[in-house]
């Protein structure tokens, strides 16, 4: 799997992303930590209770949510219950559905978080089972859509490298405050747009080219 969403920060105007050195330092420092942990309990193969329990870890010294104020346990909705919800400033900013560490996250996973989104008005919802995390913004349309907006694996994440910091740190407290998973969105349609329109206008021999037209900051950020 790759670091991340298919993009990487650099390929998508990262200087309007960048991260402070102080959220920087608590990231990597918390990859480090966590890293080992997250391998000896897949190892373990440890239930879902327990999974919930690393993934709060996670949230509160890898991401800066405050354990007792950002992060709800068991989220009520319509008498049905989601794992845990991010709160801020009163409002549920993420809901985030946990599967035990050893679980493939699937499609099903997918249906379940969504409807929880839905049914309770938040356009953000995490599929993780602590290892994989996947953040969709829903999109409250007739049906509902869900677009896949990152996708991380935190034992691939360098916990050194600019690069798997600055995607980490889309899912903080900060970026949220700081609304930069919206932009990051954003800015991955716009580069997403472009090139379908550069696309549709190439000729034959630019399709069948290797790189199908890609710019070469987008191909870098593969790397």
């Amino acid at each position: 799997m790759s670091h991340g969403v298919s993009l990487g920060i650099a390929g998508l105007g990262g200087r309007n992303l960048a991260t402070s050195a102080k959220v920087s330092q608590r990231i990597s420092a918390g990859l480090k930590k966590f890293q080992p942990i997250l391998e000896a309990a897949k190892a373990r193969d440890v239930n879902e209770s327990d999974t919930v329990v690393i993934v709060t870890d996670l949230l509160h010294e890898v991401f800066g949510y405050e354990k007792y104020a950002d992060i709800t346990s068991e989220h009520m909705i319509r008498s049905t219950f989601c794992d845990l919800a991010i709160k801020l400033d009163g409002h549920c900013a993420l809901l985030i559905e946990v599967k035990a560490i050893g679980t493939e996250l699937k499609e099903n996973h997918l249906k379940q978080a969504v409807d929880y989104a839905a049914n309770q008005g938040c356009d953000w919802v995490a599929l993780t089972n602590g290892i994989c995390w996947r953040v969709y913004r829903v999109t409250f349309t007739k049906p509902i859509d869900h677009e896949l907006v990152v996708d991380l694996h935190l034992l691939e994440l360098r916990p050194r490298v600019d690069a798997d910091i600055e995607l980490a740190a889309l899912l903080a407290k900060e970026g949220w405050q700081k609304e930069r998973l919206g932009e990051y969105q954003s800015q991955r349609q716009a580069l997403s747009n472009s090139h379908r329109l550069g696309h549709n206008s190439s000729s034959n021999s630019s399709n069948n080219s290797s790189n199908n037209g890609l710019p070469i900051s987008f191909l870098a950020s593969l790397a």
